[in-house]
């Protein structure tokens, strides 16, 4: 015989059960979906923003190339005065030395001896 906590087939509270359960479970599907959609834009977003940051460097290479090549004849006041701006000249990173230790002598320190 079965236990009064423990549903049965008939058991209308078993099919109550079941029926919340699916509810639930697609009430959580729902919001879940949602999260994967926003984590989904944000990666195609990053990828655009990647994609046109390449594009922006490979522009700024190409400008920096041909503004080289036509200095060849042309000085850069003379190509300013044209209407020419020189390309931004890319900071350079220092490499950092490398810190020296300055342990203490023992000289003038009494050991105890």
């Amino acid at each position: 015989m079965p236990s009064a906590a423990t549903p049965t087939i008939g058991d209308p509270d078993a099919s109550l059960a079941r029926a919340t359960g699916h509810k639930i479970e697609d009430a959580l599907r729902q919001r879940l979906n949602a999260r994967m959609d926003s984590v989904r834009a944000l990666v195609r977003s990053c990828q655009e923003l990647d994609d046109a940051k390449a594009m922006l460097k490979a522009a700024e290479d190409e400008d920096v190339r041909r503004w080289n090549a036509l200095t060849a004849g042309w000085t850069p006041e003379e190509l300013r005065t044209a209407g020419l701006t020189e390309p931004e000249k890319k900071a350079r990173v220092r490499k950092r030395a490398t810190r020296r230790s300055t342990a203490p002598t023992s000289a003038g320190v009494n050991q105890g001896t």
